[in-house]
């Protein structure tokens, strides 16, 4: 499909019909209409290079006004030198005087058209093809042109000899040439009185609508929010029955929020569009370019590189941007990100170990493990970290659930030389006993803390800690035993040797 679809029936008359010559173009076929004329197909006569020519018929031509914009639109688009906007090959005067544009030719079809052929349209496809479009209108910014009626129908769509396809922005004919710009003096200065009516109601700025004249590149960062709106939802961003009612719409209207007909629209992206249709301009993106930045962790790898290009990012940029993109929607965008809720598993657990751990031992199971510290039982670490402020540090098994001796119990013999030999050896504080509630409650604390793999090590920690436990008493019992009958037969021996 052309793409100059026919939408102003009353400019088709008065133009030059198939078969005319215009310079060395021969013209072949009426293919539509733009915002101030009717665009034809023709042929270059020697090289058969294939062109559009843009006319401005008789009865627009009647305003002296609709002239001089047509020329300016002839000057605005020739100067901006981007692929994203449609080349200007040529211009001149028929030999009624009327003006012509000649234009690169354009198969595929317009973003409107797709819309309603395609829709839904994948979320980082209708990012890409809007950065394709800042390309484009960044460059007429920067030379001083508002385009002034951005919209789906302005967005063309075409193939490529090689590469996907690429995005042309088309149709400078509303465009506002700023003051104090190079095209200013070229062009004569502004012709657009304040009561004047530029543009596509829908997609006009507010301001835009009160006075044509005080606008600037914030009504064309408004215009792209509500392109992006309804690419994204399927359906015009107000769609009053009448232009009163669009207008009133526009002026004071709140937009409905992307995501209500876009679940998985990212949270990110709906504030995006949401602060380009702020009715206040001065709380929209200050520019296009940061319009560009702010769309770029949602666009596709080839996007994310042309949003780079716009931006002037660094490659370190660039890759922080994919790892936005690859991130759940609600951790990319911090402005929409709410705190994260614990699971119910870890809820019970800290507040188990909260209704019922003494202070010091929850104090000492919040802090770190320090580098090279030895081993301690769960009471002594306390102690020590008594006045120790707390720290977020990852927390080790070893210090909190393996708080008994990690020692093998002691042989039989030992423990007998230990009991014979205890009243001859200095004295010293019986070790703290270590509680099973105390225990309990750092592995507790522990689980809190670790994820899924280091729960599965607590519990062999745990087991092991339990079986080492149980060995120790019996030990211990054994030992006792083995004293006594000891302390009788000596006692016995003593008795008889005194006879």
């Amino acid at each position: 499909m052309s793409a100059y679809a026919l939408t102003h029936e009353s400019l088709r008359g008065d133009v030059p019909p198939a078969g005319t010559t215009i310079g060395p173009y021969r013209v072949e076929k009426t293919i539509g209409a733009g915002g101030l004329g009717v665009v034809l197909e023709a042929v270059h006569v020697t090289t058969g290079r294939r062109v559009a020519i843009k006319v401005l018929p008789l009865r627009a031509a009647a305003d002296p006004e609709a002239v001089v914009r047509f020329r300016r639109e002839t000057r605005a688009a020739a100067k901006i030198g981007s692929d994203h906007v449609v080349r200007v090959i040529d211009s001149g005067d028929l030999d009624s005087g009327l003006p012509y544009l000649v234009m690169e030719h354009l198969e595929g079809t317009s973003l409107a058209e797709l819309l309603e052929q395609a829709a839904p349209l994948r979320v980082d496809d209708v990012v890409d093809w809007v950065l394709q479009a800042i390309h484009g209108i960044k460059e007429a910014h920067a030379l001083g042109i508002v385009h002034r009626d951005l919209k789906p129908a302005n967005l063309f769509l075409a193939p490529r000899a090689s590469g996907p396809r690429i995005v042309k922005v088309l149709d400078f004919g509303a465009a506002k040439v700023t003051d104090g710009s190079p095209l200013d003096a070229e062009t004569g200065g502004s012709v657009t009185v304040a009561t004047s009516l530029i543009g596509s109601p829908r997609y006009m700025a507010p301001e835009q609508i009160r006075s044509a004249l005080e606008v600037d590149a914030r009504a064309d960062v408004y215009a792209l929010g509500a392109t992006l709106h309804e690419l994204l939802t399927g359906k015009p961003l107000f769609a009053a029955d009448t232009l009163a009612r669009i207008f009133a719409q526009v002026l004071w209207d709140v937009p409905e929020p992307v995501s209500n007909g876009r679940p998985d629209v990212p949270s990110g992206l709906d504030a995006v569009v949401a602060r380009c249709l702020a009715k206040d301009r001065s709380e929209r993106f200050p520019s296009v370019k940061e319009l560009a930045a702010a769309l770029a962790p949602f666009a596709s790898p080839a996007g994310r590189l042309l949003a780079a290009e716009l931006t002037g990012a660094t490659e370190e940029a660039s890759a922080h941007a994919d790892a936005l993109a690859a991130a759940p929607s609600a951790e990319r965008t911090a402005t929409t990100k709410e705190p994260a809720k614990p699971a119910p598993a870890k809820v019970r657990a800290a507040r188990l170990f909260r209704s019922n751990a003494e202070p010091e031992v929850a104090r000492a199971a919040r802090r770190s493990k320090r580098p090279g510290a030895p081993s301690t039982t769960v009471m002594e670490d306390a102690k020590d970290a008594r006045d120790a402020p707390r720290s977020s540090g990852t927390m080790r098994l070893d210090k909190f659930v393996l708080a008994r001796d990690a020692a093998p119990p002691a042989t039989r013999t030992m423990k007998l030389a230990a009991f014979v030999l205890a009243p001859f050896r200095p004295s010293q504080a019986p070790p703290r006993p270590t509680s099973s509630r105390t225990v309990r409650m750092a592995r507790f604390d522990a689980a809190n803390a670790m994820g899924p793999s280091d729960a599965a090590a607590l519990v062999d920690a745990r087991d092991a800690h339990d079986g080492s436990a149980r060995a120790g008493w019996k030990g211990n019992v054994a030992a006792l035993a083995i004293g006594i009958v000891a302390f009788v037969a000596l006692l016995t021996v003593a008795l008889f040797a005194g006879r």
